[in-house]
């Protein structure tokens, strides 16, 4: 299994990605399991996402049921391990993305260490907010103003951490995002950052 990480804030229990980070999955871990994803199909779309703390891991090795802030997904040996933000250990602050298989399970296609000193600009908002979804307009001039994704107006300002990984961000792309609000109730992003498509699978995070 390739492992590779990263994170957003306290509040952040998004259930977005989707991370997204900039640094490419190395190492591997073995192991197949029996349960969700380890022997039954992997195919399906993205359609989960969840940030909040890691409650329950596997004893022995990494595949099995995993749970962030309670909620339970499958990593199989197929899952990309992001550890670049820190260890994936019970009590990590992470971010998780993956499909809804076949069988309706879930199953992680990507579990991401987050970093609060870049990914947590919303520790202490009161709400927040997460997106899935196309990149349907940017900024002329740069990455600095209005987004459009997923039919959503989104602020990225100089504290936005924006993750590219085997695809750029640009228009057409797509994307998790998650942040929260300004005074006005404009959704701020804390991060932005691509996944890329995996045939079979529905677009999945590198």
């Amino acid at each position: 299994m390739k492992r590779t990480i990263h994170i957003l804030s306290s509040t952040l229990v998004l259930a977005l990605i989707l991370t997204l980070m900039l640094i490419p999955a190395t190492a591997s871990a073995s192991g197949h399991g029996n349960g969700p994803g380890g022997g039954g199909s992997r195919h399906g779309s993205t359609n989960w996402h969840l940030f909040g703390y890691l409650t329950q891991m596997p004893e022995d090795g990494v595949v099995g049921e995993w749970k962030i802030d309670d909620e339970a997904f499958w990593v199989d040996e197929n899952t990309i391990l992001n550890e670049d933000n820190g260890e994936l250990a019970l009590g990590a602050y992470v971010h998780a993305v993956g499909i809804v298989n076949e069988e309706g399970q879930r199953v992680a296609l990507q579990v991401t260490t987050m970093d609060c000193e870049q990914d947590c600009m919303c520790a202490d908002a009161e709400e927040t907010w997460h997106l899935f979804g196309e990149v349907e307009a940017m900024p002329a001039d740069g990455a600095i103003g209005a987004w459009q994704i997923a039919g959503e107006t989104v602020i990225a300002t100089e504290q936005t951490n924006l993750r590219e990984q085997r695809a750029p961000l640009e228009v057409g792309a797509t994307v998790v995002s998650a942040g929260c609000y300004d005074d006005n109730g404009n959704k701020v992003a804390a991060m932005i950052g691509t996944i890329v498509q995996h045939a079979g699978n529905g677009p999945a995070e590198k």
